[in-house]
């Protein structure tokens, strides 16, 4: 069984591994960063919860938490209660958009992950498999990668690493960004 799980492991991660480097070869392997705002323009999603494809350029008007992150990625999972306490301060709030974008390739896996863990966030899957992510989000090829948009679908806030996502510096940054109060 023992041998299973890590065949099943080295096979996801060779399956991403493939993936980085079709990424890092498809977006020119450039490391610069870019002067000025860093705007997203477009990247096609799929929600988990109902299967609609939406595009990234449609949140704009709103402040968006953008998490990637997969199911075997511990640093990931540690940070998803803090996201999820985050998320519950801003429920309600018209202003203010969670998107939570996994990584994994086996949709089964992360819908009984989300249920088991009872998270409500929205889960949203690149709508394409295996089309390459935003080099802009992809800056370090690693996640946990979390991006806060402003209402233009500007990146005001990235972090690469897993965080406490619930504190009140970020609740005062989305507050602001948002122009509410509510959080």
């Amino acid at each position: 069984m023992e041998m299973t799980l890590m065949r099943n492991h080295f096979s996801q991660g060779a399956g991403l591994t493939a993936f980085f480097i079709g990424l890092i070869l498809s977006s020119g392997c450039s490391n610069s960063s870019l002067e000025g705002p860093q705007k997203v323009e477009s990247w096609k999603l799929r929600s988990l919860a109902n299967g609609q494809v939406v595009d990234i350029a449609d949140f704009k008007g709103k402040t968006v938490f953008l998490n990637l992150w997969a199911t075997w990625c511990p640093p990931c999972v540690q940070e998803m209660p803090s996201i999820e306490r985050l998320a519950a301060k801003f429920e309600g709030n018209p202003n203010v958009a969670f998107v939570l974008v996994s990584l994994d390739q086996d949709e089964d896996k992360i819908q009984e992950f989300i249920e088991k863990k009872n998270f409500r966030v929205p889960i949203y899957t690149p709508a394409s498999p295996g089309a390459p992510i935003p080099p802009l989000f992809m800056e370090r090829n690693s996640i946990p990668a979390t991006f806060i948009l402003n209402t233009n679908g500007e990146i005001e806030k990235k972090h690469f690493e897993s965080y406490d996502w619930d504190r009140k510096s970020v609740v005062d940054l989305i507050q602001t960004l948002s122009g509410s109060s509510k959080g």
